[in-house]
């Protein structure tokens, strides 16, 4: 435990930590603005409710959201380069200070690395909820399809993810996607750590390998869209409202966490013992 907080402490003190959490933060705001904005001209009995004004499913703030899911991933993969220093991977940096070996100090590394990236993101989408919450009435009788409420109950979407939830209680379903889109940053943030850990990219700065694993994100997101594979198309789990099933999503983390942690063991084993 004491060596994980040491690990979470030097990565929140890393610029790049600071520039990718300072963006993260200014796209909620900006959606909640947005939404402010778009909802102001209306009369309230016209102002949707707060969880439909939110970034998740938020018609209002769909500018910022067009904004938010092709940025996610990139700022996921840069949140944590700071810690992804040549200096530790030779063992001239805090190596040196540390009474354990290279295998357990870059696991904890990478155990870190994806915790942060969880709690961050997660932190930053619920901040954009309670700011709607504030704003915008509570009460969850209209929705973002346009639908007559008896008609939203009548329209079988079962193959929309979590459609139950939308119907029942749209707080739900928001926090159920913050849940996804949080799981999904941090295995970006961990195919990132992994992919940083191989030798071939030994010699490259961390934030050269945060933009080559977005690439790689997008590449396979896209490979996935052409060839109709949801298990590997990353938009589809990150845009509320695709069809997409809990299965994709968990298909497609277990393919995230599995290629960063066989990537980072492949490091740690290179890497041997100080």
């Amino acid at each position: 435990m004491k060596t994980l907080k040491f690990h979470i402490k030097n990565q929140i003190n890393q610029r790049e930590f600071k520039i990718s959490v300072a963006l993260l933060y200014a796209l909620v705001i900006l959606a909640f603005l947005q939404a402010c904005m778009v909802n102001y001209k209306f009369p309230y009995v016209m102002v949707r409710n707060s969880a439909e004004n939110s970034l998740i499913i938020g018609i209002s703030s769909r500018v910022a959201k067009m904004m938010f899911v092709p940025v996610i991933p990139l700022i996921a993969t840069t949140m944590c380069a700071g810690c992804r220093k040549n200096s530790d991977l030779n063992g001239n940096g805090l190596f040196s200070l540390l009474r354990m070996n290279k295998r357990k100090y870059i696991t904890g590394n990478a155990a870190a690395v994806v915790l942060i990236t969880i709690i961050t993101v997660f932190a930053a989408l619920l901040i954009n909820q309670v700011l709607c919450c504030i704003a915008f009435p509570m009460n969850y009788s209209s929705n973002s399809y346009g639908f007559a409420r008896y008609r939203l109950l009548q329209t079988d979407y079962s193959n929309y993810l979590f459609w139950f939830w939308y119907v029942q209680n749209p707080y739900i379903y928001n926090i159920f996607y913050m849940i996804i889109i949080s799981l999904l940053s941090g295995g970006f943030a961990l195919l990132s750590y992994g992919l940083c850990m191989l030798p071939c990219t030994r010699k490259l700065k961390g934030a050269h390998v945060s933009v080559l694993s977005y690439g790689l994100i997008m590449v396979v997101s896209i490979l996935g869209q052409v060839l109709k594979v949801k298990s590997i198309n990353i938009f589809l789990l990150l845009e509320e409202g695709d069809i997409a099933s809990l299965s994709d999503g968990i298909i497609l983390l277990v393919i995230l966490y599995a290629a960063g942690i066989f990537m980072t063991e492949i490091g740690a084993k290179y890497y041997g013992k100080i």
